[in-house]
């Protein structure tokens, strides 16, 4: 998620000044299409103006089941919203800026400043919440990242992600695994003797402020989404890839189309990253330039104070925010199995979902399932938020980093400079041991584990523990960077 902090930039009708942003809500949306002789439909218009919406994004009651979310919408990548699902939560009902300033504001933060293109822009810049309350509605800039540690005691997670496999594994050290370990055996006739690989992980939760009218980018993630909106109003636009790799376009009757990302200027964050955003200027299309989008299927939603939405992975989708805009985003990924243990998959996941309370509240704080998040924001950094580690923990995170069929060496580089970033810039505060530890490249720690350029999911539970123990110390160090004891105890590789 990293580079979704650097490239996903946002930006405003309004310029900078003095004065305060249109904070209106009452926006009509989808749009009313305006047709002129002569001119495509939506020229130098909004995306959205070009082509009418095939429908609604489908709705859900709230008292859905987690299970049931899984089935019927995650595990076939469907997008769903649930209107007032956390309403009445303490996010909802006390976050306003005066609340928000008297008892976050000392918490340091990261905004970008929003931008109409990708030439000179800024990276994020650090404030304290208190400063940024005091400028967002004036000044150019907006709040997107990891949300501080300590604002998940009020910040809502919906029960359909508080539980079953989000929140529950299967290792060698829990009660249950001999039990499940050996039913499995049985069943299938396999021979297992490590963790049971994760089949959903919580990647991190975010936090978005806004004020006045602003738009992302047209963009996807390689992570599923749910996305709650704590104060004000965003309007989704949701445009399914299956148009596009269909063996005919059912617009056009046109083969199959292999360059629609050259057409809609996509570009990955990093090659095999498979975060996807787009050079379109979604706020006045050239639809001249972008015909494509004149015949485009997609779908819309208002999502409003409590409704959350369910956009899933790779999912291209834009975003525009009215007036003052608070949400929060989950983001989670769901994970294969090795092909050993590929046909227990239903049945491991029915067997974690029976963990699931149908009595359970709607929500609950954040801060209850915290130590599932892969990622925490802690020390005005990003850190990796598991403290200790094994060779089964290094398997399961070079599992949770395979982007398509395997991992690429491109995206362990990726995570490799996230882990170790901050530790380098200060090598020279560290015992020698560590140091030369950390001076170790990418690129030397992936020999370590292979020499070639890819492992596949096979390839990663059969590596041995010895391959991955130099890893598995890395990890270590990196997230307990800001704790002088560990360093104290763990001062060699």
């Amino acid at each position: 998620m990293l580079q979704l902090f650097i490239y996903i930039l946002f930006f405003s009708y309004t310029s900078q000044s003095s004065f305060q942003k249109d904070l209106n809500v009452n926006i009509p949306f989808p749009p009313i299409l305006d047709k002129r002789d002569g001119i495509p439909t939506g020229h130098l218009r909004p995306l959205g103006w070009q082509s009418r919406a095939e429908a609604p994004v489908v709705e859900e009651p709230v008292i859905i089941e987690s299970e049931t979310f899984w089935n019927k919408y995650v595990e076939i990548n469907k997008p769903v919203i649930f209107r007032g699902l956390v309403l009445g939560s303490e996010a909802t009902e006390q976050w306003t800026d005066t609340y928000l300033e008297r008892y976050y504001g000392h918490l340091d933060i990261k905004l970008a400043e929003r931008k109409q293109n990708f030439i000179n822009f800024k990276e994020k810049i650090q404030m304290k919440l208190s400063d940024f309350l005091k400028g967002y509605r004036t000044e150019d800039w907006y709040l997107n990242g990891i949300m501080p540690e300590q604002m998940l005691v009020e910040a809502p997670i919906p029960r359909l992600l508080s539980c079953g496999p989000y929140t529950t594994y299967y290792t060698q050290k829990d009660n249950s695994y001999q039990i499940i370990k050996d039913k499995l055996e049985k069943k299938f006739n396999i021979n297992w003797n490590r963790d049971i690989p994760k089949i959903a992980q919580l990647v991190e939760p975010y936090i978005w402020l806004s004020a006045g009218e602003t738009s992302s980018l047209l963009h996807s993630h390689p992570e599923h989404n749910l996305h709650c909106v704590l104060d004000g109003r965003k309007d989704f636009i949701l445009i399914p890839s299956e148009q596009f790799l269909s063996q005919k376009n059912s617009l056009k009757h046109e083969k199959k189309n292999t360059d629609w990302r050259v057409k809609l200027d996509l570009f990955e964050s990093y090659d095999g990253s498979n975060e996807w955003y787009s050079k379109i200027d979604v706020d006045k299309i050239n639809a001249y330039k972008y015909k494509y989008l004149n015949s485009m299927k997609w779908y819309y939603s208002s999502v409003r104070t409590g409704d959350c939405i369910y956009i899933p992975a790779n999912f291209l989708h834009q975003v525009r925010s009215h007036g003052r805009s608070l949400s929060s985003s989950i983001y989670f990924k769901t994970l294969k199995l090795p092909s050993q243990l590929a046909d227990i998959f239903n049945d491991l996941k029915s067997h974690l979902f029976n963990g699931c309370s149908h009595d359970a509240p709607l929500f609950e704080p954040m801060a209850s399932i915290k130590s599932n998040f892969l990622w925490t924001y802690t020390h005005s950094e990003r850190h990796l938020k598991q403290k200790i580690f094994n060779a089964n923990d290094a398997r399961s995170y070079l599992h949770y980093l395979i982007k398509n069929e395997s991992l690429l060496f491109e995206n362990f580089e990726n995570f490799y400079y996230e882990i170790t970033s901050e530790i380098k810039e200060k090598l020279s505060e560290l015992k020698p041991l560590i140091r030369e530890a950390f001076n170790l490249t990418a690129k030397e720690i992936w020999d370590e584990l292979t020499h070639e350029k890819s492992l596949n999911l096979e390839q990663i539970y059969d590596l041995d523990d010895s391959k991955l123990d130099r890893l598995t110390k890395i990890l270590g160090l990196s997230a307990n960077f800001h704790d002088s004891d560990y360093f104290l105890v763990n001062d060699e590789l």
